[in-house]
């Protein structure tokens, strides 16, 4: 495949519209079906040149930090955080499903499209410090913002 480059999702017009055509492109290219994929991050693999992904860049992480490759909640977190361009691939659900049969904890969270938390453009799944119950993700707010509007 050929590098296309980074996109900045949160600059789209239509942010949304370009992460369902990505999903069918990729759904075509494998013969998978939609509704089997889910969409996971991989920080900091941006220039990654699979077909089943894109490239983002200036997303940012409210309510959490990402270390050692899964996120995690630390005693002094910082409100948000800059993420580093990273790759978004479409995943098959089974897939997804052995990585938690490996003893890795993994949630969804949304991704909004700016700070008003109005727009939600879809789920991405993330690693997560397993020893955090799961309602704690949800009373601290994490998600991940597409623009910030600075």
């Amino acid at each position: 495949a050929e590098y296309m480059g980074e996109v900045c999702l949160g600059m789209l017009l239509f942010p949304d519209a370009f992460i369902t055509a990505t999903r069918q492109t990729v759904a075509r290219a494998f013969t998978w079906s939609l509704e089997n994929l889910e969409l996971s991050l991989a920080l900091g693999s941006a220039g990654a040149t699979d077909d089943k992904g894109f490239n983002v860049h200036g997303l940012t992480l409210e309510g959490a930090v990402f270390e050692g490759g899964r996120m995690r909640i630390p005693a002094d977190v910082a409100e948000t955080s800059d993420l580093p361009p990273s790759r978004l691939t479409w995943v098959q659900k089974e897939t997804a499903s052995k990585i938690k049969q490996d003893g890795k904890a993994r949630m969804a969270f949304p991704l909004y499209l700016n700070g008003a938390r109005t727009t939600v453009l879809c789920q991405i799944h993330f690693e997560v410090d397993e020893k955090v119950p799961s309602y704690v993700w949800y009373e601290r707010g994490v998600c991940l913002v597409a623009w910030k509007g600075e």
